[in-house]
């Protein structure tokens, strides 16, 4: 999630990012679920708990979007909260497809088709594309969704809750 802000070596992740593409209102969202932070070490721990504050409270931290998204004219974060986890909702406005080739996504004039890179340890489902070799591919034309888990394996043991830097 820190990469959208353009912070490096990023320790607050998510465990399920729903990505939701609309290419004829040029909008693409991303809803990440199951955000933990990746602490191993009590310093861990405290990194954490200030990358976490620098995202939750966005315009008060004076924390900029990633210059790598620049391309994109509207940029918005929504947080929702339930008693077990915390999701962010992150919606993108562009231009233009090509735009998206920041986001992993690349878009095939030629072919009017959006192609992604198949890489197994993201566990990627969708109903909307199809798999080719080592491309994921999607109708230029059609709305299309995708969830990716790539966290999975990481042990219960190494995540710390976000819910915990709330307070």
């Amino acid at each position: 999630m820190a990469s959208f802000f353009g912070i490096e070596n990023q320790r607050i992740l998510s465990g399920k990012t729903q990505v939701k593409v609309y290419p004829k209102e040029y909008r693409i969202e991303v809803v990440q679920q199951k955000i933990f932070a990746l602490t191993p070490t009590e310093n861990d721990r405290q990194l954490a708990k200030k990358e976490w504050e620098e995202i939750y409270n966005l315009k008060s931290h004076n924390r900029q979007w990633s210059e790598e998204l620049n391309y994109f004219s509207d940029k918005k974060i929504e947080f929702s909260e339930s008693k077990k986890e915390i999701t962010a909702k992150i919606t993108l406005t562009y231009s233009h497809p090509n735009d998206m080739a920041v986001m992993g996504i690349w878009y095939d004039e030629n072919k009017d088709r959006f192609i992604m890179n198949y890489i197994p340890e993201h566990r990627l489902k969708t109903n909307d594309g199809k798999r080719d070799g080592i491309f994921w591919n999607f109708d230029g034309n059609r709305n299309f969704s995708f969830t990716i888990t790539p966290f999975a394996t990481v042990p219960q043991n190494k995540k710390s809750s976000i819910s915990l830097y709330l307070n």
